[in-house]
């Protein structure tokens, strides 16, 4: 009896010393951010071709709306909106939206973004997790998309916008 309750105490121990962090980034990732895009398709094979292009992000529902109001959106959006992504080149990134989240040091993408048919193709839609570095004002998302061979690099830099003092 005793061997079972020092294995349960040893077990208790280990299990409580364990824990997976939520959330990594500081938490005011929220805000608007301008950059640059590059997508490598036949990532990691000799035929391997990079396009790259400028490129706006908000994070945050109220920073989205914001940005979308100086664009001349009057439209509400919907309630799963709370990241906005626009290229300025065509489908370079392509325009979308969605949620994101911040799970074990990986930023997650889910676009939930009304496409048109000429924009039916999962493979240039950014979504999924993304590895990142973040320093509060310089942002980095890289994707290797090995199921489509593609690889994604997302450069930014947070932009004072909306900011009162």
């Amino acid at each position: 009896m005793r061997i079972i309750s020092l294995i349960f105490v040893v077990a208790c121990g280990l299990l409580c010393g364990c824990h997976k962090t939520i959330m990594e980034l500081p938490s005011d990732l929220r805000g608007l951010y301008k950059g640059t895009y590059a997508v490598t398709n036949n990532y990691g094979t000799d035929k391997a071709t990079t396009f790259e292009g400028p490129v706006t992000f908000a994070f945050g529902r109220d920073f989205t709306i914001a940005y979308l109001r100086t664009l001349g959106h009057k439209e509400p959006i919907g309630e799963d909106i709370d990241y906005l992504c626009i290229g300025e080149k065509p489908l370079l990134p392509p325009q979308g939206g969605g949620k994101y989240s911040i799970l074990d040091g990986w930023i997650i993408l889910t676009d939930t973004a009304n496409r048109t048919a000429d924009m039916d193709w999962l493979p240039i839609i950014l979504t999924g997790y993304f590895e990142h570095s973040f320093d509060g004002k310089n942002l980095t998302m890289t994707q290797n998309n090995r199921t489509y061979g593609r690889f994604h690099k997302i450069v930014l830099v947070k932009e004072k916008f909306g900011e009162t003092s």
